[in-house]
């Protein structure tokens, strides 16, 4: 096969030398002429362009018919000839969302909600610092608040009813925290899961910059575009279900306890003594406060609310984001699932 493309290719260069040869031959005349009358440039246009048509024809219609022969000849002659790249169209390289150094400054500016956020942490720990009751003797086992933790352990029973419901309250937020912001915590200038885990030990302190500092995700998304635990364990119905029935038990518990005026008085008396006390009820109370924002973009992802629509539910919105604890685990165990 490669010898007879080369005796076809010879044969071809050689018929076209020939070919070229007797072109030159049969315009001779033609340019005879145009030498005869002193050149192109002293002839008229119209007839200076009919001149150099009569010397162009002869050539391009040889070229054509030959061009042609060889075609039928050697089909596959075309595909050894160059052919140059097609062009591509031009299009703008766009880059991935992202936040640069100036962007979050300008985020608050721009949402009230995030400047709130942003300012109730920079207060709170200033407040838990420098005016809080209580100290942060954490190494004596002797202290008011190491005395709680152990009595915690040791028997929950024995604990205030009401700091029991908010030590408690302070684990099931964060995991509540986590089946709301997972879902948009692609893009996000600061990573969702560090921070979110960081809470379930320091509450607010722990999430706070993050809720400041996060952009806004309402777009809808499919489950397939997330991690394999966001997929499978906080967008499952067994894991909001885990948690509203945690939720159910310790308010229910905390009613039982609230007609008890002792209980009351032993309460306000931990909560002007001991930090532990002091923080985890504001603690509580902050995070509580702020879980409307993540409940309603939440809501918005899965199609429940419209950014900047008139007829939102309201009343739904704050059914779920108003009761503190039990509104956002039933939230969580109500809300549609995502799409696959």
């Amino acid at each position: 096969m490669a010898v007879s493309r080369t005796t076809a290719r010879a044969a071809s260069l050689h018929l076209a030398w020939r070919l070229h040869a007797a072109i030159l031959l049969s315009a001779a005349p033609a340019r005879g002429a145009l030498v005869a009358t002193g050149g192109c440039h002293a002839m008229p246009a119209a007839a200076r362009h009919s001149a150099m048509s009569s010397v162009r024809a002869p050539y391009t219609n040889a070229v054509s018919a030959r061009a042609a022969a060889c075609e039928e000849r050697f089909p596959w002659h075309t595909h050894l000839m160059y052919r140059p790249p097609r062009p591509r169209p031009c299009r703008p390289r766009t880059s991935a969302p992202s936040m640069s150094s100036e962007e979050p400054a300008g985020a608050l500016l721009r949402r009230p909600v995030r400047a709130a956020i942003a300012l109730t942490w920079l207060l709170v720990v200033a407040y838990v610092v420098e005016l809080s009751p209580g100290s942060f003797d954490s190494m004596s086992p002797d202290s008011l608040d190491n005395q709680l933790i152990m009595k915690a352990f040791a028997d929950p029973s024995a604990l205030n009813p009401l700091f029991f419901f908010i030590f408690n309250s302070l684990g099931i937020l964060p995991g509540v925290n986590l089946a709301l912001l997972l879902p948009g915590a692609m893009r996000q200038p600061l990573p969702t899961a560090p921070f979110v885990a960081a809470s379930f030990a320091l509450g607010f302190g722990a999430v706070g910059p993050y809720l400041a500092l996060r952009q806004p995700r309402p777009e809808p998304v499919r489950a397939s575009e997330l991690g394999f635990f966001t997929r499978n364990v906080t967008e499952s119905r067994l894991y909001a279900g885990g948690l509203f029935l945690a939720s159910l038990a310790l308010t229910a518990g905390l009613f039982a306890a609230l007609g008890d005026p002792a209980v009351m008085s032993e309460f306000a008396t931990l909560f002007a003594t001991s930090k532990l006390v002091h923080v985890s009820t504001i603690d509580f109370a902050i995070l509580s406060a702020f879980a409307f924002d993540p409940i309603r973009e939440d809501m918005s992802r899965r199609g429940w609310w419209k950014p900047g629509s008139g007829g939102n539910n309201v009343g739904r919105l704050l059914a779920f984001s108003m009761v503190p604890l039990l509104g956002p685990a039933a939230y969580l165990l109500a809300r549609p699932p995502l799409e696959k």
